[in-house]
């Protein structure tokens, strides 16, 4: 799939086949299986449907010829039987709702995903993060960068979010575009100074600001001294190793995350799931919840500790960076704007719980000043 543009160059007809077996629906099979009117549109029964690139044909084992046709076993000897999902479903003790069972047999990506993980598809789903937030009044930009020192290694991306009130009156961290910064081998400017370039050329053109701008200061090569340094201004620097904070995890659990979470990293994912699940999540981009998804927990031991993020490169093929400039965003609005699942900040700094039957003053919307300049920034969206 991802050769796919430079094969159809030069072609007069081009077509592409592909076969999958889907693990979760934001992996590389269920991002290119999207229907165009949403996954809500289909279910695990339909056998076809639009894509924006095409289109899809769902084969379920059960439905195979050669389990619901009378002698389809020997007629259809090189399709999937009644013979073969006998034999997978005593691995699983006979349970047909097991994930690997949907993924090989229903060719389906299962409802709660193949393994343990703090978010799911269908807690994005449900609590409808991906979609795009519809704000009341105005809201504040920030941003979250997890740099990349090499070319050929991890990507290095900034992540755009906007943190206000929605029309449905509950403070959001609504996502915006994610842009991945380009690092050239051949250049003679440092690394460090490539992505400052960049990060300059964005700043410029979104209008952020670099003190709502959160870091991944985790490495030995620190991009934020020469943003510092270079604007004159203090982002705000994280540390993903560093202990979780004493915050309470949320309005109706007061427990400090430094007695849940071994780190600021482990912290920051719950922290998105956390928020999510209080409606606090919009626009959760596809690449970012992918990964999300696929971030395991070390063990069931407390306190509690995402795996390693080497072990995850190793499993997916792929450096989870969407995720971590995301959970950096979350760092920002958590630590220094004090941001609480399940809350509405005040201007003094205090919490009010939400609920439908309690009133909500929109006066208590800060107005959101970015570098000295009024945001004014309307609902019409990103």
């Amino acid at each position: 799939m991802d050769a796919r543009t430079n094969l159809s160059l030069g072609t007069r007809d081009f077509r592409l086949f592909g076969l999958c077996n889907p693990d979760n629906k934001n992996d590389l099979a269920g991002r290119f299986s999207v229907p165009v009117d949403g996954w809500e549109s289909v279910s695990v029964d339909s056998d076809f449907w639009r894509t924006q690139w095409g289109a899809v044909r769902h084969h379920d084992g059960f439905k195979s010829p050669a389990v619901t046709e009378r002698g389809g076993a020997e007629k259809y000897p090189y399709l999937i039987n009644r013979k073969s999902i006998d034999t997978i479903l005593r691995e699983y003790s006979g349970n047909a709702d097991a994930p690997a069972v949907w993924t090989m047999i229903r060719g389906w990506p299962p409802p709660q995903g193949s393994f343990s993980s703090i978010l799911t598809e269908q807690l994005i789903s449900a609590f409808r993060m991906a979609e795009k937030p519809l704000w009341l009044q105005q809201y504040m930009l920030i941003a979250g960068l997890d740099p990349a020192f090499t070319s050929d290694g991890d990507n290095a991306i900034l992540q755009l979010a906007a943190l206000g009130l929605t029309t449905d009156h509950v403070l959001t961290l609504g996502f915006m575009d994610a842009y991945k910064l380009i690092i050239e081998a051949s250049s003679k400017r440092p690394v460090t100074y490539q992505l400052l370039d960049q990060v300059l050329k964005l700043q410029s053109e979104l209008g952020f600001s670099f003190e709502n701008l959160g870091v991944d200061d985790s490495g030995t090569q620190s991009v934020a001294d020469i943003i510092d340094a270079e604007t004159g201004c203090r982002t705000f620097r994280v540390n993903f190793l560093n202990k979780a904070t004493d915050m309470p995890v949320s309005v109706v659990n007061d427990i400090p995350a430094n007695k849940l979470y071994a780190n600021r990293i482990t912290e920051y994912y719950f922290a998105v799931s956390e928020f999510g699940q209080k409606n606090q999540i919009r626009g959760l981009p596809s690449e970012a919840a992918y990964e999300f998804c696929q971030r395991r927990l070390a063990d069931n031991k407390m306190p509690r500790r995402l795996e390693r993020k080497r072990d995850l490169k190793l499993r997916i093929k792929r450096s989870p960076d969407y995720a971590d400039a995301g959970a950096i965003c979350v760092g920002v609005a958590r630590e220094k704007f004090g941001m609480l699942a399940g809350a509405v900040a005040l201007p003094q700094g205090t919490f009010m719980p939400m609920s439908a039957d309690d009133g909500f003053d929109e006066s208590l919307l800060r107005e959101f000043d970015i570098d000295g300049r009024r945001n004014n920034y309307q609902k019409s969206g990103f």
